[in-house]
């Protein structure tokens, strides 16, 4: 018997605003805003090339972003920067296709679930200031 399944995170963008507080050449930083990705589930499931079961779908989920940073000014124009960023796609329930197949006929039906997603984000940065 043979399994794999894969999540596969196709793309995502962001809407956030950033607040903090500086310290002579340091801020600090939040980060907040509004995340949405596109996301695909596959699974296959194979039993001696007797019975094999696939599952399919993929839908665009969105929902909060949330991050601190520091940000320090090491020169005039140069800047480095670390930041921790936390998308939490919200819960969407999901169609999934189920295709069945034993002895070379085969049976499709759908099934919806409830799916969610999370991503963590690390970022180190180099800025450079032209003004």
């Amino acid at each position: 018997m043979a399994e794999s399944a894969s999540i596969r995170n196709r793309w995502d963008y962001d809407v956030a605003g950033r607040f903090g507080v500086a310290f002579d050449r340091a801020l600090v930083y939040g980060k907040a805003g509004w995340v949405a990705g596109r996301f695909d589930w596959n699974a296959a499931d194979v039993n001696c090339g007797n019975f094999c079961t696939t599952t399919r779908a993929n839908a665009t989920l969105d929902g909060l972003l949330i991050g601190l940073g520091l940000e320090y000014a090491f020169l005039n124009n140069w800047t480095a920067k670390f930041e921790y960023d936390y998308l939490g796609f919200g819960s969407k329930n999901v169609p999934f296709t189920i295709t069945c197949s034993a002895f070379c006929n085969p049976l499709t039906f759908n099934q919806t679930q409830n799916v969610s997603a999370d991503k963590h984000i690390f970022k180190v940065g180099l800025n450079y200031k032209f003004f």
